[in-house]
């Protein structure tokens, strides 16, 4: 593929060069897609809009993906045969079954979404016609103590209180289930994907881009440094001996994962293990 110089190119997946905005843009959103599925990972006994959302997150990522992975195959420059190959092994050892079950996890979560709205409706139409009936009661017949009485929805028969389940797994964890399915299946076809193209590999691999990897790794410690940092300062501190031993030791750890990484890690690609 053509090269252009490092400080003005951007790299799609470490593999395909593209210095274009419309790429920038569709990453961006691909990033909102992940943000917002990861918004909605908040386990309760109704999952309803949260499992809705999560589902309806990853699915649409995983949309964005497959149309950015079309567009390589067909629009790809460089090794074309290569890149076709590739892209068409991306969706029948990842993409395929992914969507499969991600589409599955969507439409249930849907349709328990659904169940979860008209029995919450329903509970509070109860609710609100028991009320209607002994607001009813008390004024066809008064008592002394009428004017204190107050409705508790704990007190209505018809209204039972949910407690957790102790089930291990329920009918709500299937949408969760098929996507802990999907991302595990991912690993198996990539283990079969390597053995059946293991012998021509040029022809069915993009390589990576080293240069971008270095990048990136370099990017993913300054990172995992700023949050290490980060934790240690949110705490509450105290005037003690053990508090000021772990944040002595956790700014030493971060200051030796620096000095490793920059130490022992060689700039140029052609001394690099990857």
């Amino acid at each position: 593929m053509k090269r252009t110089c490092w400080e003005s190119q951007t790299f799609y997946e470490s593999r395909y060069v593209t210095s274009d905005y419309v790429h920038r843009v569709l990453c961006m959103f691909r990033y909102l897609f992940i943000g917002f599925a990861i918004y909605n990972i908040k386990y309760s006994e109704a999952l309803g809009m949260n499992m809705f959302g999560f589902t309806l997150g990853i699915l649409a990522e995983l949309i964005l993906s497959m149309g950015l992975r079309l567009e390589l195959y067909f629009k790809g420059l460089g090794d074309k045969i290569a890149i076709q190959n590739h892209t068409l092994d991306d969706f029948k050892f990842g993409y395929a079954a992914m969507f499969v079950l991600y589409s599955a996890a969507f439409i249930i979560a849907v349709v328990q979404y659904d169940q979860t709205k008209k029995e919450s409706a329903g509970v509070l139409h109860a609710i609100a016609s028991i009320a209607e009936n002994t607001t009813a009661t008390l004024g066809e017949h008064p008592t002394e103590d009428s004017g204190g009485h107050r409705l508790l929805i704990s007190s209505s028969p018809s209204h039972d209180v949910q407690s957790p389940s102790e089930a291990i797994w329920a009918m709500y964890d299937l949408p969760m289930t098929l996507t802990a399915a999907a991302y595990f299946l991912r690993f198996i076809f990539s283990g079969v994907r390597f053995h059946l193209r293991g012998d021509n590999i040029r022809d069915w691999y993009v390589p990576t881009n080293i240069n971008f990897l270095i990048h990136r790794y370099g990017e993913f410690v300054m990172l995992m440094m700023g949050e290490g940092v980060l934790s240690l300062l949110i705490v509450e501190t105290a005037d003690a001996a053990e508090y000021y031993e772990i944040v002595i030791s956790g700014l030493l750890t971060m200051i030796f994962i620096f000095t490793l990484k920059t130490e022992s890690e060689p700039m140029d690609i052609s001394k690099h293990a990857l």
